[in-house]
């Protein structure tokens, strides 16, 4: 009766592990994804696997010290991989920490029993809680970091975020308080699976060549607004045509990272058109120091490049009783003045 048990813990484990190389194949061969997030993501995928190839290669082959020293060692991390690419610097180490802390716990584990040991038979050291510890703060950290892209990306449904989380805390739940309940990692399987999902969701609000946020993203963001700013890149078809697309491409991208760093933490981007792009600002008092940066860059960066075009916008702010479609409107009735006075200028200059 045992051994018939463990065969369908065996097969339910492999059926996990198929769920997530399949989808660490969707993963590497999407060219869609950011880098820094398909990075983590793949991280975190092999993480899983490799953990889940050791639980079945415990259950085959006995409690060997190798197979619970993986275990042990990459269960903490793959929440954390996963959420990675959204923390930088000082806080990316203290995110890491708990986990790497536990790692060397679990590697020493075979000399010491800190969180485990097999001989005679399997148990829990006195450190497991800190196992537990790590992972739980991977759970909160990653939980955390999904609540917050859940308000950015009002247009990916909660239901896929919070199903994600769902299934990470069963799996959590199922591994500490009931082990012998073997359903932690076909869990954890479904959780990564909607975790795809829920990134394919996160990179459609992306547009793919300059890495702001797409129409589709600003279509729902709209209406929250305050102020409108519309960035429109002069004469970009001549550039294209005389320059070719490659250089208008990487203008295009020099624009949006112009716009993006101007407006960092005061408005955010978005890409509505080939040559268009826009900024969507909550308060109407940061805009124009956002735009004198702007500006300057544009300035500093066709000092650099002779051939680099010149960008107009207008805005506007939505005043107590306006719709969000007049201001839209004023907001392009003024861009048509700047380009009609850059061609004014321009013209002038012949």
């Amino acid at each position: 009766m045992i051994a018939i048990v463990e065969g369908n813990w065996v097969v339910i484990d492999l059926i996990a592990a198929g769920a997530i190389a399949i989808v660490l194949s969707l993963v590497q061969t999407n060219i869609e994804i950011q880098k820094d997030l398909k990075r983590s993501f793949i991280l975190a995928l092999v993480a899983a696997l490799l953990t889940v190839l050791a639980e079945v290669s415990i259950v085959l082959f006995g409690e060997l010290t190798l197979f619970n020293v993986i275990g042990f060692l990459l269960t903490p991390f793959i929440p954390i991989f996963i959420v990675s690419s959204f923390f930088k610097g000082k806080k990316k180490l203290i995110v890491f920490l708990p986990s790497v802390i536990n790692g060397i716990l679990a590697l020493l584990s075979p000399f010491t029993g800190a969180i485990f040991s097999v001989s005679p038979t399997y148990k829990r050291g006195n450190f497991f809680i800190f196992f537990c510890f790590s992972f739980l703060w991977g759970i909160v950290i990653a939980f955390i970091v999904l609540l917050k892209l859940q308000l950015r990306y009002k247009d990916v449904p909660k239901r896929v975020s919070m199903g994600m989380m769902l299934f990470l805390l069963l799996g959590t739940s199922f591994q500490i308080f009931f082990p012998e309940i073997h359903a932690s990692w076909c869990c954890v399987a479904f959780s990564i699976v909607i975790g795809y999902i829920f990134l394919e969701m996160v990179n459609s609000s992306y547009d793919s060549l300059t890495q702001v946020h797409s129409r589709k993203a600003y279509q729902v963001a709209l209406n929250d607004a305050k102020v409108v700013v519309i960035f429109d890149v002069d004469c970009f078809k001549t550039i294209n045509d005389t320059y070719g697309h490659p250089y208008g491409d990487e203008s295009l991208r020099t624009v949006a990272h112009f716009i993006k760093e101007s407006f960092k933490d005061v408005g955010v981007c978005y890409r509505i058109g080939g040559d268009e792009f826009c900024v969507l600002l909550k308060t109407a008092d940061k805009h124009e120091e956002a735009l004198e940066r702007f500006k300057n860059k544009i300035v500093q960066k066709q000092k650099e490049d002779l051939h680099f075009p010149s960008v107009s916008y207008g805005f506007d702010i939505k005043e107590e009783g306006d719709s969000i479609i007049s201001t839209l409107y004023q907001a392009d009735l003024n861009l048509y003045k700047a380009k009609r006075l850059y061609k004014t200028v321009k013209e002038s200059k012949k």
